[in-house]
């Protein structure tokens, strides 16, 4: 489900299959997705990196964009896995 943003962008969320044993930076990521997708500082909304996976608030629109472009990345060895939650 989405939730809304304090700007009241609707967020979904993004899940990757890699995480903090992975060696996963929230704010790598963020920075390198917001780049990659053309996206202010402030249009992603939050990311939580979990032992296992890392959830990223992206807007509603860009939910593809987003998976397209994480998809492929590599963390510790293991290739990414990105799908809309």
């Amino acid at each position: 489900g989405g939730r809304p943003s304090p700007s009241g962008a609707d967020f979904r969320e993004v899940r990757l299959n890699v995480g903090v044993r992975d060696g996963v930076d929230g704010e790598f990521v963020a920075q390198w997705l917001g780049s990659r997708l053309g996206l202010a500082a402030g249009d992603l909304g939050e990311v939580r990196v979990r032992e296992r996976a890392t959830f990223i608030d992206v807007p509603a629109g860009r939910v593809a964009d987003a998976v397209a472009a994480l998809t492929g990345l590599r963390f510790g060895g293991r290739d990414v896995v990105a799908a809309e939650q």
